[in-house]
């Protein structure tokens, strides 16, 4: 095929003269021989067959016809070179890459891709020191929510009084305390410390508590006639998983009932485990639980502290 005017005298190919090039390699393609789309087809009839050598199929005509095949506005390689670029000096790339090929010297560069992670952050909280500057950050969410085709859950957005004021105002009005909300797996409770000064408090989330029994006691049950050390190594596993994460300032209560029920979980799995199983009492049962259910600790600092260590002032 004769070289364009433009490749010779080192300019860019114009769109006229790309599409001339497309067509005559579509045109040299349609010739071709019927030498790979018989290989398919022998492939489909017998998919046992094995193929000994192919590459005397791979031509030049097969490498420009793959390049045509490709989007001409896709994102360049790791070489940076586009599809336009490539096509100016067609002939002689793919005389080149043929070339290569056949000698054993073709190595392919890795691939270039552009990967986008798109996230949702189905909860949130924000805090609001005035009531009318809540109201309107929640209508102006709504209303950016519906421009992307997304909504806020009708059951789980709420607005309420929280914070420092919130109780004391509402003793005033007559109302009950402040409501709490779950967010993380823990409730938030508005509170005071021993000394009267106001505190968030957080404990487990009951609902969360009771979903995790729920599941250990299935997979109790599933690892009943495994060996006992055995079982007693994912106990504390599990039981060191949970505390890393809820073991907070405040949540001791919750932590001990954690353990106290993952216990009588165990005790009771152990003792349908057999005859033998039956006899099992409390008192021999505690060197099992001494061993793979320590008594929890609070891991975490109080959250001032961690913030004041993050931000010295």
């Amino acid at each position: 095929m004769p070289l364009s005017a433009e490749s010779v005298e080192g300019r860019g190919l114009t769109k006229e003269n790309v599409k001339q090039l497309l067509l005559d390699w579509t045109l040299r393609q349609t010739a071709r021989s019927r030498g790979l789309l018989g290989v398919r087809e022998a492939a489909q009839r017998d998919q046992q067959m094995r193929f000994n050598n192919l590459l005397h199929h791979v031509t030049p005509e097969l490498l420009g016809a793959s390049f045509f095949a490709l989007k001409k506005s896709a994102s360049p390689g790791i070489d940076g070179v586009t599809w336009a670029q490539y096509a100016e000096d067609f002939e002689t790339r793919i005389d080149d890459l043929h070339s290569r090929i056949h000698r054993g010297t073709y190595r392919a560069q890795p691939s270039k891709r552009e990967v986008i992670i798109v996230r949702y952050a189905d909860d949130f909280v924000i805090g609001f020191r005035e009531e009318s500057d809540a109201k309107r950050c929640l209508a102006a969410l709504r209303e950016r929510f519906t421009k992307f085709g997304l909504e806020l859950h009708p059951e789980k957005t709420r607005l309420f009084e929280f914070g420092r004021y919130a109780a004391e105002r509402r003793k005033q009005r007559g109302d009950g305390p402040p409501e709490t909300f779950d967010f993380l797996g823990f409730t938030h409770i508005s509170g005071k410390t021993r000394k009267g000064d106001f505190t968030i408090r957080r404990i487990s989330s009951i609902k969360k508590l009771r979903n995790k029994l729920r599941e250990l006691k299935d997979s109790l049950k599933r690892k009943m006639h495994l060996d006992l050390t055995q079982v007693g190594s994912w106990i504390l596993s599990v039981f060191r998983g949970w505390c890393n994460y809820h073991a907070i300032p405040g949540n001791s209560a919750r932590l001990q009932q954690f353990r106290t029920a993952f216990q009588e979980l165990w005790l009771r799995v152990l003792r349908r485990r057999s005859q033998r199983g039956r006899r099992m009492t409390w008192l021999k049962f505690s060197s099992l639980i001494k061993r793979w259910l320590p008594t929890p600790r609070i891991l975490h600092p109080y959250p001032e502290v961690r913030f004041d260590r993050l931000h010295p002032r």
